[in-house]
């Protein structure tokens, strides 16, 4: 029955969006070189499209050829109660955009010579206490934290937004410890807490505050004088946030190094001009954009510098494309450049559906730039060309009967069955039937079956394809969506639950939540055993009818983790005490055990 309504649903949502809204702006047919202006011309058409397509709140956006700033405006709104609209002084919480500034002022201490790239950050934080589970590991190196390649937890999520938050130092409390997720160098896992450490390594090398720091090397020499490390002091011209059209809570970061950067369009792309300059070598800036895990298999085709993504959206013909976004409780944020033909672009919005959207102007913004600069002429920027041909990913087929397999990853556990040229797998409760691909036959498509009977691709799905290979002894399921590849899951092989983990099945509510928590609308979870292997569950509350299935793997009476490869996974939850009462602990938050009732994963938000 749930899956007949969310059809309903879909198929009136669909003729309902066919009749309501205006056709999007044509794309320019001829762009003559140098004809920047045609370029704004459309990109205004086509961003007032889109804030009233989508109903954003608001949107701000700069363009830079060179030296020279094409473009700037603010679209929509800085606070739609009050009509206030978005200017180009508008501010916006950036997120992990905060990073490429970090990392460009590591680099200046590192040409000062004050910092190693390769020294043990324990040198400059002795009374750091990580706890790791893995034997003979190579101490964690500068450079691995500039790379997110520590192997530490995404985050301490607990208070990490709140109207008040703690300072960052908290994390070399003496009563802190952080539990590594893998050994240094294995795989990408973004971190915000090793971009506080590296805030940390500046402040007890340089003897300033990160937020002087940060004013002494970046702020007041690149002019970006609308920019501050945020906290309360920086509410003046702050865009109001958006969730589901509703105005969010005013909160701050705990983890300043990594996303606590306020800033405006223009101020960004000052920061970004520099890398168009002559003299990025003798600021550091060069490695920042280098590739820095060409070595690591485990990444797939994922190439990062110094927390810059070095690939990942899809400009034809454009050589590199270099960008980060960033992601707040309400605000969302993207610069983006092509350093070979020196154009750029920021994109700064306050409301928190509009990723995809600002994702595609990127890719858009930059293509139209490269044609008015180097006149390639493309006939259309959305389609999908055929699968590529392949780069790092080039380890053998696993055997057929080898495939079918449980495994996990970002999507939770996923038990794969069938043989030859067809499978069926159950993805966040959703049935998936793959085939093999006719054409490229060492891939998968993937295919929805709706409502249990009737067979159709989804367009998400359409392009999708899933590869079983071996990579570094793991035998994992790789993803080809819009002509890159991912790392998806690795195969999972339960062992035998430790038993002060059979005591703990039930279902869970966090006892401290905060406001980041209230903002993700997560409450309620269920600890279960099913065929002897112990799981987590709970269902998303945006995405009505999807749950997540995570397999969790103990350690110990004591210990456990969820297991996985990637940003996120493999961390630690572990069983604490408090005041007597047990509870189960993760990222900060306790989880209590609460009565059985009828209505549980029945969210009503």
């Amino acid at each position: 029955m749930k899956k007949q309504i969310m059809a309903g649903f879909f198929i009136i949502c669909f003729l309902n969006y066919s009749v309501s809204h205006a056709a999007e702006p044509e794309l320019p047919e001829d762009i003559a070189i140098g004809n920047f202006p045609a370029v704004v011309a459309y990109l205004n058409k086509y961003i007032s499209y889109v804030i009233d397509d989508e109903d954003l709140a608001g949107l701000n956006i700069a363009i830079v050829n060179n030296q020279n700033l094409i473009w700037e405006k603010g679209f929509g709104y800085a606070d739609v109660e009050n009509e206030i609209p978005a200017t180009v002084e508008t501010r916006y919480q950036t997120g992990a955009v905060t990073g490429i500034l970090t990392a460009a002022l590591v680099m200046q201490l590192v040409e000062a010579g004050k910092i190693n790239l390769d020294e043990n950050i324990q040198v400059y934080i002795p009374d750091l206490n990580i706890k790791t589970r893995f034997e003979n590991t190579p101490l964690i190196t500068v450079r691995q934290l500039l790379s997110h390649h520590a192997g530490l937890p995404i985050n301490l999520f607990k208070n990490s937004w709140s109207e008040s938050p703690p300072s960052f130092h908290a994390l070399i409390d003496s009563k802190t410890a952080i539990n590594a997720s893998y050994p240094p160098g294995l795989i990408y896992a973004y971190s915000n807490i090793g971009y506080s450490l590296l805030g940390i390594i500046v402040e007890r090398v340089t003897g300033l505050s990160f937020t002087q720091a940060m004013r002494k090397y970046i702020f007041q020499p690149v002019a970006m004088s609308q920019s501050t490390i945020e906290n309360k002091h920086s509410l003046d011209k702050l865009a109001v946030g958006y969730k589901d059209e509703k105005a969010g809570k005013r909160l701050f970061p705990r983890d300043t190094p990594a996303v606590g950067l306020v800033s405006t369009a223009k101020d960004l792309s000052r920061f970004m001009r520099l890398y168009f300059n002559k003299e990025i070598n003798k600021h550091g800036l060069a490695e920042t954009i280098r590739v820095q895990n060409q070595q690591v298999q485990l990444d797939i085709e994922k190439q990062v510098g110094f927390t810059w993504y070095l690939g990942g959206l899809n400009v034809e013909k454009a050589g590199p494309v270099v960008w980060r976004g960033g992601i707040t409780p309400y605000h969302r944020s993207i610069v983006a450049m092509l350093p070979q033909h020196k154009l750029g672009v920021v994109i700064l919005s306050n409301d928190s559906r509009s990723w995809d959207e600002i994702n595609k102007l990127t890719e858009r913004s930059l293509q139209l730039m490269l044609q008015a600069k180097i006149g390639i002429k493309l006939d259309k920027l959305d389609e999908d060309s055929e699968l590529p041909p392949q780069k790092i990913v080039n380890h053998p087929n696993l055997l057929k009967d080898k495939f079918a397999s449980a495994y996990t990853g970002f999507s939770g556990y996923i038990k794969l069955t069938g043989e030859g040229n067809s499978y069926s797998a159950s993805v966040m409760g959703w049935g998936l039937n793959l085939h093999k691909d006719a054409e490229n036959k060492n891939w998968f498509n993937l295919e929805y079956d709706l409502l249990g009977f009737i067979p159709i691709d989804l367009s998400w799905l359409s392009g999708v394809k899933v590869r079983p290979v071996i990579v570094n002894q793991r035998r994992v399921l790789i993803v080809y969506y819009k002509q890159h590849q991912y790392l998806f899951a690795v195969q999972y092989e339960p062992d035998k639950i430790h038993q002060g983990w059979l005591s703990m099945v039930g279902e869970y509510q966090v006892s401290n939540s905060d406001a980041l928590l209230e903002s993700m609308k997560i409450k309620n979870g269920e600890l279960l055993i099913k065929n002897n292997q112990l799981f987590f569950k709970y269902e998303f509350p945006v995405w009505y009818g999807l749950t997540l299935t995570l397999p969790v793997k103990t350690i110990s009476d004591r210990e456990a983790i969820i297991p996985g490869l990637g940003t996120g996974l493999n961390e630690t939850v572990s069983i604490k005490e408090v005041n007597g009462q047990r509870f189960i602990e993760y990222s900060g938050y306790l989880l209590k055990k609460q009565n059985k009732t009828e209505d549980f994963l029945n969210f009503d938000f």
